[in-house]
């Protein structure tokens, strides 16, 4: 117990009763609250954002929020972007597949999509593309030398908008996250747990303010509030390179997020050996959009622990530890006992 590694995710903010999911920011984002604007209006004209008509991320992200909403769904939108941005690719590669008899065919571009997937993003890009008639017509900057839709100016611009949405999700967090929840109280399984070095996923600071760990003692992954350096994207399983700004591995690297310094959890014995870590995940889902870290991670640890809210939870963690190891090593490790699964009581949860 005496080194123990806590490793925590957006549901270890959730389990506080903090308002920290995307759907929450989108929520405000569509429905900004009223009593804030009256309450704060310097905070407002301090923080000026893009109206969101304007964004093709921010509209494609609402349309996204809105749909799920109705049906009762949960949104990712780290997914999400990543579904937006292979879709924009997959667009702009098959429009500059076509030859043209004339700037007109060159311009208008709804006529031509071939599916319906192509026919919602260009409905999207409004800030690339704006309404002619019955057609959608591209905006003349984004045409290059050889007539062609220009996909380095797109994506630059879609880069922008990525950059205007971190703003707005950490002012969202730093100012009216704090307005819409009750008081924190920590939680008992986590002071148990005694972490002597935390790795937060998240880019709020509940762990100190809550659990008394010195900020050298946390290692911000992502980011954190306040230090212009929040990174929000996906992963790199497709390998590609025309959307580098929006994946996860290329932001940690220019934003110049923390790393994890595993001397702090290397316990030395009265022998002169040294020992691993244990490693406790709460509120991580174990994602692979976080492999590259996650595979890390289970290479560094002794035991591992990772706590489920329940079954369904546990089965799910456990799938995404198959696919971070593979078959065989996790298989090996769940059944000896170096992985276990927690799920937690809710009397552990209070």
């Amino acid at each position: 117990m005496g080194n123990n590694v806590l490793v925590i995710g957006n549901g270890f903010d959730l389990a506080h009763g903090r308002k920290t999911k995307y759907s929450h920011f989108l929520e405000w984002i569509c429905n900004p609250n009223d009593a804030f604007k009256k309450s704060h209006p310097e905070l407002l004209a301090q923080n000026a954002f893009p109206s969101c008509v304007d964004s093709s991320i921010m509209t494609f992200l609402i349309n996204i929020f809105n749909a799920k909403k109705s049906l009762n769904s949960w949104i990712d939108l780290e997914e999400e972007l990543h579904t937006f941005i292979r879709n924009l690719n997959s667009l702009i590669d098959g429009l500059n597949g076509e030859q043209y008899k004339n700037d007109r065919e060159l311009f208008l571009i709804r006529a031509r999509s071939r599916n319906i997937a192509e026919t919602t993003i260009i409905n999207q890009l409004v800030s690339i593309f704006h309404m002619e008639g019955p057609d959608v017509k591209l905006n003349d900057e984004y045409i290059d030398f050889w007539r062609k839709l220009d996909k380095r100016m797109v994506f630059e611009t879609i880069h922008y908008e990525l950059v205007d949405l971190r703003k707005m999700l950490e002012f969202y967090l730093n100012n009216v996250e704090p307005l819409l929840r009750d008081d924190i109280k920590p939680l008992d399984i986590i002071k148990q747990i005694k972490p002597v070095y935390v790795i937060s996923f998240n880019y709020t600071d509940t762990i100190q303010k809550y659990y008394n760990i010195p900020d050298e003692r946390v290692c911000y992954i992502h980011g954190r509030l306040n230090r212009n350096n929040i990174v929000l994207g996906y992963d790199d399983s497709d390998g590609g390179l025309d959307d580098l700004e929006f994946k996860k591995y290329y932001q940690r690297l220019i934003y110049s997020t923390d790393r994890i310094n595993y001397g702090f959890s290397i316990e030395e014995d009265e022998y002169g050996g040294y020992h691993s870590p244990d490693i406790y995940f709460y509120g991580h889902s174990l994602d692979v959009s976080d492999i590259d870290i996650l595979k890390g991670l289970f290479s560094k640890g002794g035991r591992i622990f990772i706590y489920c809210k329940d079954e369904s939870d546990r089965n799910d963690k456990i799938k995404n530890v198959i696919k971070i190891l593979g078959k065989g090593p996790a298989i090996n490790r769940i059944e000896t006992g170096a992985i276990q699964f927690c799920i937690i009581e809710p009397h552990e949860s209070s």
